[in-house]
């Protein structure tokens, strides 16, 4: 931060010709010892975040652009590949005999109260409730002016789909040879769509819940349901025969992966990180003085 800045207590200039704001601005609310505001993903004590975010972005669209871009090439080329083996060279071996066998184990237990929870399962992942939630969510933070939210959200899940579309274009593999208790999508079997984009979508709500409120039940609340969001769409998938054990792991993994790359995406979008040493010895110099 420049001096012109640290003397207004408003916006300024850097030496790039950018935006940035006072060091009061960078600070929660109590002026504690801080590190980087976006650094912090689980609960804490600390007040919400997002805002000041959002008004210290240096908007650097050129660095946003080529970090995800190159997220979603080495996504792709990962995934990929794994399905180019899974289908090539350990097509015969015990892990895929194990892999095509698991859902005809299951098939044979299924239970009219596991079909009703794993319906349930399934649903969470399906494209009209990601999308819809994807929607509400997006245009609440839109009227609150939450940019740097809403840009996460849609990086995460944008890397999801056309990751996972690509990948069903590149790879063909057949769903596994049970009863399919759902509608079989027009896509191959791998990876798992549903539970990619019920990952992604939960991690990046529980990150912006963390962002946006400063109650930790709630915060703790939304990293739970994040966590267990992705295993119980992946299990349901395989129970209804949609999947077999592999598919619905790789899309657990990519689902992991998008949240990560919207997460760097988002980091290099604000700008360079503000000097919080020079912000905290002001801070204290200021506070004697008073």
């Amino acid at each position: 931060l420049d001096d012109e800045v640290g003397r207004s207590g408003g916006p300024g200039r850097n030496q790039h010709g950018n935006q940035q704001w006072s060091h009061e601005r960078c600070l929660p609310a109590k002026s504690r010892g801080y590190t980087f505001p976006m650094t912090p993903l689980v609960p804490d004590t600390a007040d919400d975040r997002e805002p000041e975010l959002s008004q210290r972005a240096d908007r650097r669209w050129g660095p946003f652009a080529a970090t995800v871009l190159g997220g979603w090439l080495l996504l792709l080329g990962f995934v990929a590949g794994l399905g180019a083996l899974l289908t090539g060279p350990l097509a015969d071996s015990d892990l895929l005999q194990w892999d095509r066998q698991h859902p005809v184990d299951l098939e044979q237990v299924r239970t009219a109260t596991g079909e009703t929870w794993s319906r349930i399962g399934s649903g969470m992942g399906d494209t009209l409730t990601v999308i819809g939630i994807a929607i509400a969510v997006g245009v609440v933070l839109l009227i609150a002016r939450r940019w740097t939210s809403v840009v996460l959200l849609a990086t995460a899940l944008l890397v999801e789909v056309t990751v996972f579309v690509s990948t069903t274009m590149l790879i063909a593999r057949d769903r596994p040879e049970v009863e399919q208790l759902d509608v079989s999508p027009p896509t191959s079997s791998f990876p798992s769509g549903h539970t990619a984009a019920a990952t992604t979508l939960a991690l990046s709500l529980a990150v912006l819940v963390g962002w946006n409120t400063r109650s930790t039940p709630l915060r703790w609340f939304a990293w739970t349901v994040a966590v267990l969001a992705g295993p119980a769409v992946a299990y349901s998938r395989v129970y209804r025969g949609m999947h077999h054990p592999t598919d619905v792991m790789v899309g657990l993994a990519l689902g992991i992966a998008c949240v990560a790359v919207a997460f760097l995406a988002v980091r290099t979008w604000l700008g360079p990180r503000p000097d919080f040493k020079y912000i905290r010895t002001s801070t204290a110099v200021e506070e004697k003085k008073r």
